[in-house]
């Protein structure tokens, strides 16, 4: 299953990529690959992909801002492919977070914002961690 989200955006799991993009992004732990020259490093690029070693239980606000400007260079030339495992958690409150940070989603309150992202893309379902976040930094200007 995935989703057209805005122009040059697509969200969904890690089975169904369209065939139009032309970059993907895991952000998934259980998809991560290490570099190969072993270096730590929360995320790894091989060819045209990029994976972050992304978990669902501790949102750390460094990777979720690296990830998000990523984004926002990449789309601007590539058709993104943006996953976790389900496309239920994970990915869909990176691109929630990104959306809103570059105001192609723009409502008064996180409320508003995520029952209208709800409407773009039904199948999120926001865990306790990632909530959390959103309400602490929403509308992401900080990011």
């Amino acid at each position: 299953m995935f989703k057209q989200i805005c122009e040059n955006l697509y969200l969904g799991d890690k089975d169904s990529r369209p065939k139009k993009t032309n970059f993907e992004i895991i952000v998934a732990d259980e998809l991560f690959i290490t570099n190969s020259n072993n270096k730590k490093s929360s995320y790894t690029l091989i060819d045209d992909k990029i994976y972050f070693d992304f978990y669902s239980f501790s949102v750390d606000i460094n990777q979720v801002r690296l990830i998000v400007e990523f984004m926002f260079k990449k789309i601007k030339t590539h058709c993104i492919y943006i996953h976790c495992v389900f496309g239920v958690n994970r990915s869909p409150f990176i691109t929630f977070v990104f959306l809103v940070k570059y105001n192609y989603l723009v409502e008064s309150t996180y409320k508003k914002a995520l029952a209208k992202f709800k409407q773009i893309y039904p199948f999120m379902g926001i865990g306790f961690t990632f909530l959390k976040f959103i309400k602490k930094y929403y509308p992401f200007s900080n990011l």
